[in-house]
């Protein structure tokens, strides 16, 4: 199951949304057959990387790419098996 562009708003940041959407998309994966999570971040934002690593994603590869009309973009690509 790939999941694109999870954000939450700053105002918002280190009050466990993240945490809580993750779950919920780890138990939606398994409700519906699905044993892989895929997702991506920018390989600059650090917070998130190591955010999913606590999650227990893995770094699968670096993807260079033109991302939403932006040129030169490195996104991580990250997979959890469950």
């Amino acid at each position: 199951m790939v999941l694109h562009t999870l954000c939450v708003s700053p105002s918002y940041s280190k009050r466990g949304f993240g945490s809580v959407f993750m779950r919920f998309y780890e138990e939606y994966a398994l409700k519906n057959s699905c044993h892989c999570l895929r997702m991506d971040t920018n390989k600059t934002n650090a917070n998130a990387r190591g955010f999913y690593k606590k999650l227990g994603f893995r770094e699968a590869g670096i993807y260079p790419c033109k991302f939403n009309g932006i040129e030169n973009v490195n996104l991580v690509c990250l997979e959890k098996r469950i």
